[in-house]
Order: structure tokens, then sequence, then C-alpha cells
């Protein structure tokens, strides 16, 4: 069974994949005397400086905790200037976040990026533990490379997405009306609404331009209005030197499992079997089918004898 070898596994990445952690937790108080399988976490060296040197601070939630080692190997510090996203309606994080889970309601937290990911595994999650690894495993270095080809198709500095952004709110600005306080303070009027933008701390109250690093509406109008390029004022983390960054270090090859001698590491057992979610479907017992067929034909049959016996003695009935 792969589970017995998990642990060779995990030996056999930090061995071909030097400044990788892969850790394997079990539980031996559920059955004395077995070592039941209860998570396996990896951190890739090569994954973990690319998120470190070209990519936005993003954590994904889905129905975990960050704490111990993965905290630690992404370096998150107290959480600031951390966005979170997440499945759920509210998402869980151990350390402070200082007053970015404050401004985090005010943002929205719904997003169906997890579920993609969790989609895009979704064949390799029914197969056996280690064939599901590599399996994962063989697809993130796919992606790798098709990212890298995706951004020589760029036709300029910034992604298609930050572009497409931009497009649609320089003509969102067109109903616009800007009144300046100076060389960076502006009071811009949308329709009944009012929003305040702050072109050098890069800021609008509507809070879209923090959300995303791309100038909202309420700011083009602004910089238009100095005579400025809002594409100068994308964020950096679209630029395409810095997405390349992410992809610059690859993950390393790794011997098949059954090229690898035995070794004496610690044999997992798999875990206990657990009840899935949900309302559980109720059986239904074949003599109750058989008696309500029963039933339902002694009804049709005495629904015909009572006919008969109503045309012998009444005649033939008219309908009208």
């Amino acid at each position: 069974m792969e589970f017995a070898r998990l642990c060779d596994y995990a030996d056999n990445i930090e061995q071909t994949n030097p400044g990788s952690i892969c850790l394997v937790k079990t539980d031996r108080n559920l059955e004395p005397g077995k070592n039941l399988f209860k998570y396996f976490y990896v951190c890739f060296d090569a994954l973990k400086k690319g998120w470190l040197e070209g990519c936005r601070k993003i954590i994904g939630f889905d129905g975990c905790f960050l704490k111990g080692a993965c905290k630690v190997d992404l370096e998150l510090g107290d959480g600031a200037g951390l966005t979170i996203m997440s499945d759920m309606q509210k998402a869980s994080f151990e350390v402070k976040l200082k007053e970015e889970l404050a401004a985090l309601g005010k943002l929205g937290k719904e997003n169906n990026m997890c579920e993609t990911f969790n989609s895009w595994i979704l064949a390799p999650r029914h197969k056996s533990i280690i064939t599901m690894l590599e399996d994962i495993r063989h697809k993130v270095v796919r992606r790798h490379v098709d990212m890298i080809q995706f951004a020589e198709t760029w036709i300029t500095d910034i992604s298609h997405m930050a572009r497409v952004i931009l497009e649609e709110n320089k003509e969102l600005s067109r109903k616009c009306k800007v009144l300046s306080f100076g060389t960076d303070r502006f009071e811009v009027d949308e329709y009944e609404y009012r929003y305040i933008v702050n072109l050098r701390r890069r800021t609008c109250t509507c809070r879209s331009w923090q959300l995303r690093g791309i100038p909202c509406a309420h700011a083009i109008s602004a910089i238009y209005h100095q005579e400025e390029e809002p594409y100068n004022y994308v964020d950096h983390w679209y630029r395409k030197e810095i997405f390349l960054k992410v992809y610059q270090y690859f993950l390393e090859p790794i011997p098949n499992m059954k090229m690898r001698p035995d070794t004496n590491n610690m044999v997992i057992e798999p875990p206990a079997p657990k009840p899935m979610p949900g309302r559980p479907q109720k059986k239904k017992r074949k003599a109750n089918l058989d008696c309500a067929i029963l039933d339902f034909s002694s009804c049709i049959l005495l629904s015909i004898q009572t006919w008969i016996d109503y045309f012998v003695f009444f005649g033939p009935v008219h309908v009208f």
C-alpha cells in the first residue's frame, strides 16, 4: 500500500529538492499500536522562493488553519499587508492580522478561486495517496512552463487581465467629476456619490484601488486631471518582470518510488473511515416495496370489481 511508503516519499522529495520541507503527521492515540495517517505537508523550495519574490501576499483558505511550519515557511509574520481569499464566510487565521480582518469585511470575502483549485485537482483526488501527490506535482510542473510561455504573449508590460480592467475603468471615469485639493488629493463625484482620491498614497475611498492595485474609475479621472497616464499607476505586481520572477525557479525531478529501496522508516496505515457530511440516505427495504405494490394492485382490482357491480345493477354510465 502507498500509505506504508509515505515517509519514504517525503524523504525522496527532500533529497531531490534541497531546501524543501516535507512533513508527515500521524495519529498514534486513536488505535494503539498503529500509526494512522493524519496529514501530509509539503513546501517546495522553488515554489516558496517564487512566491516570496514575485507574488502579492494573497493566501487562499480552504478549511485549514495557517500555523506552524506553513506560517514560518511563507514568512507571514503578523499578517500585515496580507490579503485573504476564502471559500468560507469567515476565514480563520491564528495570528492577529492587526486591522486587516476588520477591513476585510468591507472588501468582501467570497471568492471561488479556492474552489477552482479544488476542481483543478479533482481527478488526482480520487487516486491513492502517492499517485495523487505525484499527479498534482506534475500538474504544477506543467503549469510552471505554461505560465512562462503565456508571459511571452503579452502585448504590453502589464498583464492582459490588468489591462482589460484598466480600460474598463477608463471608460467609467468619463462619468466622474473631479475637484482638486492640491497636487494629490481630489474629490470625485459619481452621480450622487462622492469619493476621496489620494494619488500619493494610491488610495480611493471606494477601496477598489487598494484591493486590486489597479486605478479605479475615480482615481483615473483624478490622474487625467493631472494630465498623467493611468498606466503608470498600476501596481508592479502586474508587470511582466515581476510575473516572471514567480517562475524563475524550477522543481527538480523525482525518481519513481518503485526504484527506491525499502527503508526502516515508520510504516503508516490509512486513516479510519469517516462518515461523509450531509444527510445519510435512507435504505428502502424490499419487503416494504413488495407490500406497497401488493396494496396498490389490490386497490386497482377492487376499483374494477366496483365498476362491474355498478354496471350489472344500474346499466352503463354516460358521461356528459
